[in-house]
């Protein structure tokens, strides 16, 4: 009876993980759509210094989010990218806590045309720190967007919770990704 009640409390408290509600963002509240454009670079000059393996090159990624064309369509950006090569745990939350996140509504439309309204656009260059990744501001860079401005948000591999790098594998906080 001990193993089947501890058994019973285990499957009670992940099945309460399981019933947490998806997130919800709210709607970007200017006057422009919202594109989004995920840009994932390598620097082969720099040595990656977060990991041990001598191979390894600095990554950049910069999601870009801007005001859009009107009436562009297609799917929806992402909220965190990499869900499906997570590692067991990301900063402590296991991997199948993390997968509500991939049906979170961004508002914006991938790869959607720059709105013609302008000839030019100020920039916001904004970078999370922390240990946050971007898309924790995704609310916050989505509304920017909606005003009129083109908010470039980086993420820092090895120092944010989760960041897909170029190669497509996610990694995580530390060295060890």
């Amino acid at each position: 009876t001990g193993r089947i009640a501890l058994v019973g409390l285990i499957l009670a408290t992940v099945g309460t993980w399981a019933l947490l509600p998806v997130p919800v963002l709210p709607q970007p509240d200017g006057p422009y759509a919202v594109g989004s454009q995920v840009f994932r670079w390598v620097d082969a000059s720099r040595a990656e210094t977060a990991t041990a393996e001598p191979s390894d090159r600095r990554n950049v990624i910069v999601q870009a989010w801007y005001p859009a064309a009107p009436g562009a369509a297609g799917p929806h950006s992402t909220y965190i990218d990499g869900l499906g090569r997570l590692p067991p745990m990301v900063s402590g939350v296991p991997r199948f806590v993390m997968a509500r996140f991939g049906r979170i509504d961004t508002h914006a439309t991938t790869d959607a045309p720059l709105s013609p309204a302008k000839a030019t656009w100020p920039v916001v260059v904004f970078s999370p720190g922390y240990g946050a990744p971007r898309a924790a501001y995704t609310d916050l860079v989505s509304r920017l967007a909606s005003r009129g401005y083109v908010v470039l948000a980086l993420d820092h591999p090895y120092e944010a919770g989760v960041t897909q790098l170029a190669a497509g594998h996610a990694v995580t906080l530390g060295p060890d990704g």
